[in-house]
């Protein structure tokens, strides 16, 4: 699944700002984003901003960007020789929560995917 694409509900007309949120996640998603920060730049509440962003991308705005990060670690970790450590700094992780979530997502360690996507 690659988030970046945007995975929009069908049948549902975009509002403007929504795709300028998505592209907002697109651009800052490997800096310390906190979604309340996120939430202000766009003159939302926090809590207004998670029912609205879910109501059109259909996932609340923490799992997206935790996706979106996933998923651009994923791809740094098929086409890249870059180190573990690297990658999470050029994902915008913590380095405690990247072997949790990834392991998660992907069902298995980032070493053991990057070992199976080149084998």
């Amino acid at each position: 699944r690659n988030v970046s694409k945007y995975e929009l509900r069908e049948k549902v007309s975009i509002p403007t700002d929504i795709k300028q949120i998505l592209n907002y996640f697109n651009r800052y998603y490997n800096e310390s984003l906190q979604i309340k920060d996120v939430a202000s730049t766009f003159n939302f509440s926090s809590e207004y901003f998670s029912r609205y962003f879910k109501k059109y991308v259909g996932i609340s705005p923490k799992k997206f960007l935790m996706q979106l990060r996933l998923s651009k670690a994923a791809e740094l970790l098929r086409n890249s020789d870059y180190s573990i450590d690297e990658i999470i700094k050029q994902t915008g992780f913590l380095h405690k929560n990247f072997y949790v979530a990834f392991k998660k997502y992907y069902k298995m360690t980032p070493m053991k995917y990057r070992n199976f996507v080149e084998g």
